[in-house]
């Protein structure tokens, strides 16, 4: 994920790998030590995602800038358009992806939020179809499945909500993208999967 992460950066423009780091940082909010990006970005330029750019004869020669290049666009373009279902995704992959909403044409963000959207209103249904099915039993064990299953649906409802600012922050066209999308109406869901009315 790592390596997404720098393409995402680089696709604002060149950097060296110290204003990277920075902007790691910035975005992230987790330090990590130069040797690891020089590493990671020395290994995306072996494999052809990044490349060195000449730097300007005033500036300090030891801040080699990087840019993406065009396989190395196509690269994150695909990582991000390929979102792994929600509840298989480790919320750092969401987060990570959230980041760079930004850096994408409306339509993608269309595409990913929809089927983000899709999938949390999928895992849902299923989670709500479980705790049903051990709602008939009173075993303590039971108990605490269901109880898990209830805390897993809060976290449903909570990315849902998480959608909606996203949708909101990013002021989204409304008309249609390209692709159609799946319609679904998220406050109701929101409410329903939270418990609500």
């Amino acid at each position: 994920m790592f390596r997404y992460h720098l393409l995402g950066m680089l696709r604002n423009g060149t950097q060296h790998g110290y204003g990277l780091a920075k902007e790691y940082r910035r975005r992230g909010g987790v330090d990590s030590g130069l040797g690891s990006f020089y590493r990671e970005l020395q290994k995306l330029v072996e494999q052809g995602y990044v490349r060195r750019v000449a730097n300007k004869d005033d500036v300090d020669p030891r801040r080699a800038p990087y840019e993406i290049t065009s396989h190395g666009e196509e690269a994150f373009d695909e990582w991000f358009e390929e979102l792994p279902r929600a509840g298989h995704c480790p919320d750092g992959e969401l987060a990570v992806r959230a980041l760079f909403f930004t850096e994408v044409d409306p339509n993608t963000a269309h595409r990913v939020l929809a089927r983000w959207e899709a999938d949390l209103w999928d895992l849902s249904k299923r989670l709500e179809r479980q705790i049903k099915d051990v709602a008939q039993s009173a075993t303590v064990t039971d108990e605490i499945h269901r109880s898990l299953l209830h805390r897993r649906l809060q976290h449903v409802a909570k990315d849902l909500e998480f959608i909606e600012d996203l949708r909101g922050i990013l002021a989204l066209p409304d008309e249609e993208p390209a692709e159609p999308l799946i319609a679904r109406d998220t406050t109701a869901t929101r409410r329903r999967v939270a418990g609500g009315s």
